[in-house]
């Protein structure tokens, strides 16, 4: 007898010993331990590539708050001359975590900084923004999803900073 599969619109019969491992071979590829956890955060800053090592957390005060955010070591002309400098990109969110959606942005910042000074600061330009996760694989807290925001420097509001495109996968810590 064997098993009636249809392939590419042809109907083939195969022994149950091969049809076996076919269903085998499709149960491992729908298995949770099989998640992608490769981690990334990644995005258009000015229509230039930006990446950045991500994570993903609740904020002290209860679960109605959570952070995106990203850090990332660079050189660029916001550094100081021929030197890198440490990057901080947060996105805030102010609402209770549901898993796939669109949330609102609260607040979001990028921070050029050296140690623990600031060297140049932008802020949410909450006009322009938007926050979706696509995926939530809940077993191990990886989420993923997109972002955009555009941002106002703090000294000079005719300077924009847009952050567009944003993709990202982490891990949401408790």
């Amino acid at each position: 007898m064997g098993l009636p599969i249809r392939i590419a619109g042809v109907s083939v019969r195969l022994g149950y010993g091969a049809g076996f491992m076919l269903l085998a071979g499709l149960v491992a590829a729908c298995d949770s331990s099989s998640v992608d956890d490769t981690l990334y955060l990644s995005a258009l800053r000015n229509d230039e590539v930006w990446t950045a090592e991500p994570s993903m957390s609740f904020d002290n005060n209860g679960p109605d708050t959570f952070f995106l955010d990203g850090c990332a070591t660079e050189r660029s002309g916001n550094c100081a001359p021929y030197q890198t400098c440490s990057v901080t990109f947060s996105i805030e969110i102010r609402a209770a975590f549901t898993g796939i959606g669109a949330y609102p942005v609260f607040w979001s910042f990028y921070i050029y900084h050296d140690g623990d000074e600031p060297l140049l600061r932008y802020g949410l330009e909450p006009i322009e923004s938007y926050f979706e996760v696509t995926v939530y694989d809940e077993g191990s807290e990886m989420v993923t999803g997109e972002f955009e925001v555009v941002l106002l420097n703090e000294n000079d509001t005719s300077d924009t900073l847009r952050i567009t495109d944003g993709r990202f996968r982490a891990r949401l810590q408790p």
